[in-house]
């Protein structure tokens, strides 16, 4: 999402969290209006569903009751916890793997000592007792070290469980912060950072890629009419619909409440307007069925800009000439797909029933794949 929308965005959920505070009385601290302003951008689905839970169930919502939705989903504290806790376990194992290590060198050494002095007393045996004792004292050496040894050996076995589950647990905190929670496809921050590792390859002389941002019209209007957890659920549509119909390698991702993206990381400007128009197809057709009811949402439409990174271009500016384009087909009218830069939109509206193109000026330019379906 470029500084346009992004700023109109912010400046709107920044409104209802103050206006929350207000309607509930709360004192307004800091604390209380993250929790309005990520619930109102639907930022955490968890903290939404716990703060609906609260509403639905009335009385009073003060202070205190934001300050533990806070500490439960918000706080920094949280996390540090987290990673001072795995800080904790891998020092703890890195400390236990060293003594185990040191106790087997010792126990070695231990053993070919006391091995070299029984052969020599062996050598030197006069008699079948003498041979016999050295014999027994042997074997108990050996035994003792076969415990000791497989004493190291389970604790090695569990260093390498307690590696593996800090592994997964370092791997979750990664994908988490990479993660959009609610529709489990990439973050801001991933896109952005994926964008600028495209955009440094096409400098380098690599694969140039191509941007594609994509917004759900009069998605507002639908929040308002449906509420948050319809309208949440349609996200998540969108953003499985959007990830099926891309091939792998390439991005898709939310940049923030009904604007999504998706990176093509080689590709023409003809490759991802044909990309942008099966996105645009798939989601005019398909149905959303509210669950528990016999009813169906209305036709969902969306509007794409697109545009392939020029030489030179930095992130910054390849997401605000693509935003820009965004913008001209919702000013054209929505439910349309324009290329940055150009006049005209690439492709225009397509009919949910037949799948025919629309009025002249918005029939593609390059010929669209017939793609339908339904949820």
């Amino acid at each position: 999402m470029a500084l346009g929308k992004a700023a109109r965005q912010t400046r709107r959920w920044a409104a209802r969290a103050a206006r929350a505070i207000r309607r509930h009385r709360q004192s307004p601290t800091p604390e209380n209006y993250h929790v309005w302003y990520v619930y109102h951008s639907g930022g955490d689905p968890e903290l939404v569903a716990a703060l609906d839970a609260r509403l639905e169930a009335g009385g009073p919502l003060d202070d205190g009751r934001m300050l533990e939705l806070y500490e439960r989903f918000l706080s920094p504290a949280a996390a540090a916890r987290n990673l001072r806790e795995a800080g904790r376990r891998l020092e703890k194992l890195t400390s236990d793997l060293g003594r185990d290590l040191a106790d087997a060198g010792a126990g070695t050494r231990r053993y070919r000592e006391r091995v070299g002095a029984l052969a020599a007393e062996v050598e030197e045996a006069s008699t079948l007792e003498r041979l016999k004792e050295s014999f027994g004292i042997l074997l108990e050496e050996t035994s003792a070290v076969i415990e000791t040894m497989a004493a190291i050996e389970t604790r090695l076995c569990e260093s390498n469980a307690e590696i593996a589950r800090l592994r997964r647990d370092l791997e979750a905190a990664r994908s988490e912060a990479l993660t959009d929670p609610l529709t489990g496809i990439a973050n801001r921050r991933h896109l952005q950072s994926a964008m600028q590792e495209a955009v440094d390859t096409a400098a380098a002389g690599g694969a140039v890629p191509s941007l594609i941002l994509l917004d759900i019209d009069h998605f507002k209007a639908f929040n308002d009419h449906h509420g948050h957890r319809v309208g949440d659920k349609v996200l998540q549509v969108v953003a499985r619909l959007m990830a099926g119909n891309v091939k792998e390698g390439d991005l898709v991702g939310r940049l923030g409440g009904e604007e999504f993206a998706v990176l093509l990381r080689d590709a023409l400007e003809r490759q991802a307007l044909e990309v942008a128009e099966r996105l645009r197809h798939r989601i005019a057709n398909c149905r959303i069925r509210l669950r528990n009811a016999n009813e169906f949402l209305d036709r969902l439409t969306v509007s794409l800009g697109v545009g392939r990174l020029r030489p030179g271009e930095s992130v910054q500016g390849w997401l605000e000439r693509v935003d820009a384009a965004l913008y001209a087909a919702k000013r054209q009218g929505r439910d349309r797909v324009v290329l940055a830069d150009a006049e005209d939109p690439a492709f225009g509206p397509v009919s949910a029933a037949a799948g025919a193109a629309g009025p002249a000026a918005a029939r593609p330019r390059h010929p669209a794949p017939a793609m339908g379906g339904s949820l």
